[in-house]
């Protein structure tokens, strides 16, 4: 498929992505689409997760393990916004 196409596809309706992230616009879902392959080569990554908030025009810090003096490899995430991220179940 390509990326112009994306922009053609009709809204499926109210879905979750598999993390649990609620996109609220159709035009965020399409950014997702169109970067899925550059986050999944990065996934676990703070390129990646920074990407997809980017993508959710989200705000957000994120902090490397290193700079809070925590476990070797792991980060945290400040969320500024006041929207729900996850459907709890």
């Amino acid at each position: 498929m390509s990326y112009p196409k994306i922009s053609l596809i009709p809204s499926p309706g109210n879905s979750t992505l598999k993390a649990g992230i609620l996109p609220r616009s159709i035009e965020e879902k399409r950014n997702l689409v169109k970067n899925a392959i550059m986050l999944h080569m990065h996934k676990g990554t703070p390129f990646a997760i920074k990407q997809v908030f980017e993508a959710l025009n989200l705000q957000a810090s994120l902090q490397e393990w290193f700079e809070y003096n925590g476990e070797p490899y792991r980060f945290k995430v400040e969320l500024t916004s006041m929207r729900l991220l996850f459907k709890i179940v």
